[in-house]
């Protein structure tokens, strides 16, 4: 093979997309040049999203078309929120605020014991009454934080099912049995 008949086979082989290994490999003869070609990507169709059946997911329809039913699904959605946000802060509260303040009180007036001397007792003892004053009032902003939220979040929850509950239904269907024709009436509730 001449130099210039493999540089050009080298030169073309490097410009086209590596070939999927399904391909023959292109020939070595000189007499061959492999043409280059477009590639061309396989894109898969997206599957459809399974379609949703039965009456909890008509209500979903209902809600996401209805404005005012959405309305009211936003806002016990936005209650669910706000009561866990309550309840998440009161209990951080009483937990990183309010027991490790107790903590250091009960620390305090055991320091103050262990004093020597009466002189030696005021400063424990005004650390201690700080630190309790600190501890029931961070106590009673986390208990009420965690109980407003608690309720604020039972009120969403209690919403938000009522609200994706589906309506009271009739159903009529014909039935056909031995010996009669009829309907059957059921209702939902």
């Amino acid at each position: 093979m001449s130099h210039a008949i493999m540089a050009a086979l080298l030169a073309t082989t490097l410009a086209e997309p590596l070939a999927p290994a399904t391909e023959p490999a292109p020939s070595s003869s000189a007499a061959s040049v492999p043409a280059t070609r477009p590639a061309t990507e396989v894109t898969p169709e997206p599957e459809p999203e399974p379609e949703l059946i039965g009456p909890l997911a008509a209500r979903e329809r209902e809600i996401q078309h209805d404005p005012e039913l959405r309305r009211e699904d936003r806002q016990a959605t936005n209650l669910v929120i706000t009561g866990s946000v309550g309840v998440g802060l009161g209990l951080g509260t009483l937990l990183l605020v309010s027991w490790p303040t107790h903590g250091l009180y009960r620390a305090s007036l055991e320091e103050a014991e262990e004093a020597r001397w009466v002189t030696s007792q005021a400063e424990p003892i005004a650390d201690a009454l700080h630190r309790r004053r600190i501890s029931l009032i961070s106590a009673g902003v986390g208990a009420g934080l965690t109980t407003v939220g608690a309720v604020i979040l039972g009120v969403g929850l209690h919403r938000r099912a009522r609200l994706r509950r589906p309506r009271d239904t009739l159903s009529l269907a014909p039935t056909v049995g031995g010996g009669h024709l009829g309907v059957a009436a059921s209702m939902r509730f």
